[in-house]
């Protein structure tokens, strides 16, 4: 049976516009960079060394929970681009691949850009590194969005309930076999995506992408699904 075309919102041109230029994960060499807190084309003569990066990001606020590309990183803060436009003052949480949830208050914005505060300094040695010879995961972010998967040929209906660049974790029908291959297809995906079966127990399942999604798709699913979360803690 052919699968439905999902038709998508106008809200997902916006959102790709504002990832625009976003790359798959990476790390290059630090630079010499403005302090978070410090306004673009500002001085940038005392400015610390940080690091460039591109990572994806998940800040909550409001109970929400949403992506970010953070460029720049340092233990004091970072540069981050939004999917929304920030608003200067406000207290969020940001995590990023190797560092915990860290509440931040966002001292600039500049268009979707915005330069975030740490309340307190973080340690970036995984972020910036690998532990043990592994490299962090990237945050995984929670989501409510009925969709499709192929195993063995045959499509079945599944629930996407969390998604990273790096893969997915599924409410399925059965018990299925870690190590088998399977297609997954994202309303926002153009084809089906390789992935393969990490576990699975208690009818939730576990796959991981055979190529990272694009900072865009990614974007693009979670405004398609429900992932509102708790509200911080005061």
């Amino acid at each position: 049976m052919e699968r439905a075309a999902i038709g998508l919102p106008d809200r997902r041109q916006d959102v790709a516009s504002r990832m625009d230029g976003a790359l798959p994960n990476q790390l290059v060499d630090g630079q010499e960079l403005a302090a978070p807190d410090a306004q673009p084309g500002s001085d940038r003569r005392g400015a610390r060394r940080h690091a460039t990066v591109l990572l994806v990001g998940q800040v909550r606020h409001r109970g929400i929970d949403a992506m970010c590309l953070v460029h720049d990183i340092s233990p004091g803060g970072v540069m981050a681009r939004f999917t929304t436009i920030p608003v200067v003052g406000e207290d969020v949480q940001i995590s990023v691949r190797g560092m915990a949830a860290a509440r931040a208050n966002i001292r600039w914005v500049r268009g979707y850009k915005a330069g975030l505060a740490f309340d307190t300094p973080q340690d970036l040695s995984k972020v910036l590194g690998k532990e043990d010879g592994k490299v962090a995961r990237a945050p995984r972010f929670a989501v409510s969005l009925a969709t499709q998967m192929t195993v063995r040929g045959e499509r079945t209906v599944v629930e996407l309930v969390d998604l990273s660049p790096g893969g997915a974790k599924l409410i399925v029908d059965g018990p299925l076999t870690p190590g088998t291959p399977v297609q997954l297809s994202l309303p926002t995906a153009p084809a089906p995506l390789p992935a393969t079966i990490c576990w699975c127990k208690d009818g939730r399942m576990g796959l991981r992408f055979t190529f990272p999604l694009s900072m865009t798709m990614l974007a693009d699913t979670l405004a398609l699904g429900d992932h509102e979360t708790d509200t911080l803690d005061d």
